[in-house]
Formats: C-alpha cells, sequence, structure tokens
C-alpha cells in the first residue's frame, strides 16, 4: 500500500513508482526531475531510486528478491544496485528458506526517518574530491566502495571544477577498473611529481598493465620506454593535459626540493629588479620579447602560432660576448613578466651511469611541463650557456659515451620539436650549438657590449656621485662590458674596507685598466677620450 506523507522526498518517491510497470517507464523516470532530485540529495544512482521507490510504496512488507529483479532488463543491475544500498544502509535484507532459498528487502527504519523528515542519510562522500585524491593511498582506491562514493560525490556544490575536468577527460566512459588505474596514477603523481612509475612486464599484474594501456590510448597517460640492464623498462605518468585540468592552481603538490635535482627554481618575486642599459637595437628586440612574454601577448601569441599549426611556445635564444647581461635580461624578463625562471644545471643532469643523464633530461623537461600545466602562468625555462647543452652530433662515434652524448642530443632535439611554453637560451658560442636546434630558435637576439651611450648610462646607474664629464671620459675611453663595468663598480665600493684616501676618477681607470687586462690575455682595449664610438 503507497504511503502518504507531506514529505517532498516521499512525493518523489512515490511519483518514481507511478512510472514502475508503465512501457518504458523506468527510462522515462531517468529523465524525470523527480529522479534527480533524488539521486542528487542521496548521492544514489537513477536504479537505487527505483528499488527505494518501490520499497517506499510497499513500506514495512519484505520484499522478495525475485520482485526487485524484475524491476530491471538485466539481473547484474539490480545486484549491483542493491548491493550498494545495502552497504550503505539505506536496506536491510532477511535470509529465507521456505522450501527454496531466498532474500527479502526491505528500508531501514534511519533511512525511512531521513525520508520522512526531508534530510540526508548517511553522507560519506567527499567534500572535497581532489584533496581525496591528494591525500589517499592507492589501496583506498581498490576498496570496492571508492570509486562510487567519489563519483557521486562529484556532484556536490565544492566538486564543480574537478567535475568539469572529469566530464573533458571522458572518464566515466571508463570502466570501474580502468577508472581506478586512472586515479592511482593521478594519486601517485600528487604524491611524487615527477617521478613516474616504472614498470617491468615480467613481475607487473597483466590487468594492471592492460588498464594503463587503455589509459595511454585514451591520452590519459604517458610512456616512456627505455632498457636498463638488457630489461626493458616502461615508465608511466599521467599526461600534460590531465594535469592541467586535474590540478591546476594545487602549486602545494610542487615538488620544489625533488626539482633540485634538475633545476633551480627561482621565483619571480624573489628577483631584485635591476635597471638594464642596452643599444637602440637591442633594447627594441628585448621590448618585442618582453611584450610576447607578457599575459596578453603571450596568449595571443599561442593563438596565433595554433593558427599555423605549430607548438604554442616561444623559443628565443640571445647571444653574445661574456658579461653583456644575457641571463640578467632573462631574469629582468622573469620580473617584469611576473613568470617563475627554471634555471637549468647542467651538472645536476649529468649523472655517471648508463642512461641515467637521458632519463634526468626527460625528467627535467617533463617537470617544467607540469609546472606550467599547473601555474596560473607559464614559467620561463632557462638554458644557461645552451652551447654545452645543445652541442654538435658526433658523425664518428667510437666510444660509448659519444653515443651517449647523441642520445642525448636527439632527446633534446625530440623535446624542443613538441615544446609548449617559453624556452630562453643563452651562449657565448653560439658556433659550437648544432644547427638543427639552431634553427628550432624562432628569435634570435644578439647581446654586444654596450656602446658608449649605454656604457655612460650604466657607469652613471652603479656609481651616481661620478659627474656627467667623467661618466663620459669612462664611457669613451674603456670598451667594457656591463658585467665588467660592474666589477670595477663593486671593486671601488670594497676599498673603503682597506683605505680612505681618494677613490675618484684616477681610482676608477685603474680598475678599468686592471680589469680590461685580465680579459682573455687580451691587450688594453682604449680609444682616444673624446670620441663617441
Amino acid at each position: 500500500m503507497e504511503y502518504k506523507s507531506t514529505s517532498s522526498t516521499i512525493h518523489d518517491f512515490n511519483f518514481i513508482f507511478s512510472l514502475i510497470g508503465q512501457k518504458n517507464g523506468f527510462a522515462s523516470s531517468k529523465k524525470n526531475p523527480a529522479i534527480k532530485r533524488i539521486t542528487e540529495k542521496y548521492f544514489i544512482t537513477p536504479e537505487e531510486a527505483v528499488i527505494l521507490a518501490y520499497l517506499n510504496h510497499y513500506r514495512g512488507e519484505e520484499i522478495l528478491w525475485k520482485k526487485i529483479v524484475q524491476l530491471f532488463d538485466k539481473e547484474e543491475t539490480a545486484q549491483q544496485s542493491t548491493t550498494d544500498l545495502i552497504g550503505r544502509g539505506f536496506v536491510e535484507t532477511r535470509e529465507l528458506w521456505s522450501g527454496a532459498y531466498d532474500v527479502c528487502f526491505k528500508i531501514s527504519p534511519g533511512a525511512y526517518t531521513a525520508f520522512d523528515s526531508d534530510k540526508p542519510f548517511m553522507e560519506n562522500g567527499f567534500d572535497d574530491c581532489l584533496a581525496e585524491i591528494i591525500s589517499c593511498n592507492t589501496t583506498t582506491i581498490y576498496d570496492d566502495p571508492w570509486i562510487t562514493k567519489f563519483t557521486r560525490s562529484l556532484n556536490r556544490d565544492g566538486n564543480q571544477k574537478l567535475k568539469e575536468a572529469y566530464d573533458q577527460l571522458h572518464i566515466s566512459e571508463l570502466n570501474e577498473s580502468q577508472q581506478k588505474a586512472f586515479w592511482a596514477v593521478a594519486n601517485y603523481f600528487a604524491k611524487n611529481f615527477d617521478n613516474e612509475i616504472s614498470i617491468d612486464d615480467e613481475s607487473t599484474d597483466g590487468h594492471f598493465l592492460e588498464n594503463l594501456s587503455e589509459l595511454v590510448k585514451r591520452g590519459l597517460v604517458e610512456i616512456t620506454v627505455f632498457e636498463n640492464d638488457s630489461k626493458v623498462i616502461k615508465e608511466y605518468h599521467l599526461s600534460e593535459r590531465a594535469v592541467g585540468l586535474l590540478f591546476k592552481g594545487r602549486n602545494e603538490i610542487i615538488k620544489y626540493d625533488e626539482l633540485a635535482k634538475y633545476a633551480n627554481i627561482i621565483k619571480c618575486d624573489r628577483i631584485t629588479k635591476k635597471e638594464l642599459f642596452f643599444s637602440n637595437k637591442e633594447e627594441e628586440d628585448i621590448e618585442k620579447l618582453k611584450t610576447m612574454l607578457s599575459k596578453e601577448g603571450f596568449d595571443r601569441a599561442k593563438s596565433i602560432l595554433e593558427r599555423q599549426k605549430r607548438p604554442a611556445s616561444i623559443i628565443s635564444l640571445l647571444w653574445g660576448p661574456p658579461g653583456t647581461g644575457k641571463t640578467e635580461t632573462v631574469k629582468q624578463l622573469s620580473l617584469a613578466t611576473r613568470r617563475d625562471l627554471v634555471l637549468f644545471e647542467l651538472s645536476k643532469v649529468t649523472g655517471y651511469g648508463w642512461g641515467t643523464t637521458e632519463k634526468c633530461y626527460r625528467a627535467l623537461f617533463r617537470a617544467y611541463k607540469y609546472i606550467a600545466a599547473i601555474s596560473d602562468r607559464v614559467p620561463i625555462l632557462l638554458l644557461n650557456e645552451a652551447d654545452t647543452i645543445l652541442c654538435k652530433r658526433l658523425r664518428h662515434m667510437d666510444h660509448a659515451i659519444d653515443k651517449s652524448e647523441n642520445i642525448v642530443t636527439n632527446i633534446l632535439l625530440e623535446e624542443f620539436e613538441n615544446f609548449n611554453g617559453i624556452l630562453l637560451a643563452t651562449t657565448n658560442l653560439i658556433d659550437n650549438m648544432d644547427e638543427a636546434f639552431y634553427r628550432r630558435f624562432l628569435f634570435k637576439t644578439k647581446l654586444e657590449k654596450p656602446d658608449a651611450k649605454a656604457r655612460f648610462h650604466i657607469w652613471k646607474s652603479l656609481i651616481p656621485e661620478l659627474k656627467d664629464s667623467e661618466a663620459h671620459e669612462l664611457a669613451d675611453g674603456y670598451v667594457m662590458s656591463g658585467a665588467q663595468i660592474d666589477n670595477v663598480a663593486t671593486k671601488r665600493s670594497l676599498a673603503e674596507f682597506y683605505f680612505d684616501g681618494d677613490r675618484g676618477k684616477e681610482y676608477i681607470e685603474g680598475l678599468c685598466k686592471e680589469e680590461l687586462a685580465t680579459e682573455n690575455g687580451s691587450k688594453l682595449e682604449r680609444t682616444r677620450i673624446g670620441f663617441h664610438l
């Protein structure tokens, strides 16, 4: 007998029951607002809502299993739905033996109380599903109820962003086993960031490998294959797209201490503002680069590059003699565009074991991609002294180390080809670079030693007390790089620790001569005072 109540929940159950038995009744109920309200209120499936509606109609009576099965086309649907309702406390069961074994079902008293008062019942979902992914462990993910609880919790108010990512990645198209494998990889990423899951096919569960293969096929997980001690090792890691959709803005999962193995991370707000002086042409090129690296400029550049069917990347080379401010220019660009700096350290990725260096290079670029995907603003990857990194390939490989160097070069070429983001490189020795890399730099800016006009401004900025005439004489008389002028100014300042004597223009000129005399053993280069370059 139908139970009458003023409860909106009971009213919805009664309406759902009215559809049961009608032609296409269940299909209609799945689209009905009543079932939508019930499923969202109690985090249950439409099938489970139908079972509860049926049991509620016969309130107080015990309903046999065969009656429940008749509600659906497949017995498996009834089995899965009732098992979950029992596990969550909505339904109670009792075994019967009356000549044949059977089971009967009824709604639990606690659930009835909740339905009658329109209150939630046993809310054991996750208010923050992303926090659950970050904090749980793999064993928890593989517990049977976890996926069901997680999927239902995505409908809660605090999980809209993750639900959007879930839909964009088409996770619902995966079966339960594949979903568990995906969230296990996501959980591993959240805890380890740039480390990969290394798998030896011979010692790994075949079913798990099948799930990973499906995730790779769908672009949710990426795979790297290499040999180690005559064994084929497969390394799996979360795809860049999946990282961006799932973890955007969650900078706390970036393991900066781990990244120190490959690079130095310089936060843009830690960079000291410094005024740099260039010739007119150089300044024009740097300003163009700064505009392109601004938030609006980079977004526009990406859309243009995508129309050209090119990777959404800005790859630029700054080259020229030592001391011309190449590295400092990159730092100031980082500060001006509010982009953190990932500073490549060659010594940190050069391993001694076979294959170690290659693995570290891949890990470095993967870590950069992850930081770019998570950060609100894409960082800058800086390859300092790029000639030592992007060196020419060897044509005659007589030793294992020669082959290894060529493998590294090929890895870097592949990374350049598929690079998305901002990569700036500096070099003093451009002729030592492999031509294949040189072609991949979209922009190339040569920074020469500053001209007399720029040298004048550098002198005035470093030693403000100099008279204009004195600064002009020093600028015209000594052809020096910005770094050399900075050295002279620093030594002049430090001189006050040693003596209190005059530290004026003549003293500065002496320091200039010393600085130039030690410049690669070269002769003093000086022009006649009074003539501007």
